[in-house]
């Protein structure tokens, strides 16, 4: 469960799906990782993002801005991801990542296997002037993005 969880489930924060958007970009595939990535859905999640990897043939930028959340689960996945696209000759990076995250990565001692951008900025769109967008709409309405999501059970 996520960091809402509790022992008791009428007080508990209901499940938080994951859902994982890519898209293709000038300088390779932006895949964003939105809600809870967990026990309950990092195995699905690998497999669709393996096969995204495998699909577009091109570095990864793995956007965590909107991860919630991310337990032991999530994070062997990340680790598998870059391996995965490593041995296919794609670097695949790691940004944005909240606090929590960056301190599993670090507590862990995945800092070097999961080496994080603080900042994600995507070269195929100019940024814009003033304050920056909240985070939720910086990753959507991209032009050819495809979502999928997947329900947390519950």
């Amino acid at each position: 469960m996520g960091p809402g969880s509790t022992d008791n489930p009428e007080l508990a924060d209901p499940p938080v799906p994951l859902t994982i958007a890519d898209r293709a970009t000038t300088g390779g595939t932006v895949i964003s990782l939105i809600g809870e990535l967990d026990i309950a859905t990092a195995d699905e999640a690998e497999h669709i993002i393996t096969r995204l990897i495998d699909q577009h043939g091109a570095p990864v930028l793995l956007d965590l801005t909107c991860l919630a959340f991310c337990d032991a689960r999530g994070l062997g996945m990340l680790v598998r991801l870059r391996r995965h696209a490593a041995q296919g000759g794609q670097p695949l990076r790691i940004g944005g990542p909240n606090e929590q995250v960056r301190r599993i990565i670090a507590v862990t001692g995945l800092a070097d296997e999961l080496p994080c951008l603080s900042v994600v900025h995507r070269p195929d769109r100019p940024r814009p002037a003033g304050p920056p967008p909240s985070r939720a709409a910086q990753i959507s309405g991209h032009a050819g993005e495809v979502r999928r999501t997947i329900p947390q059970p519950g």
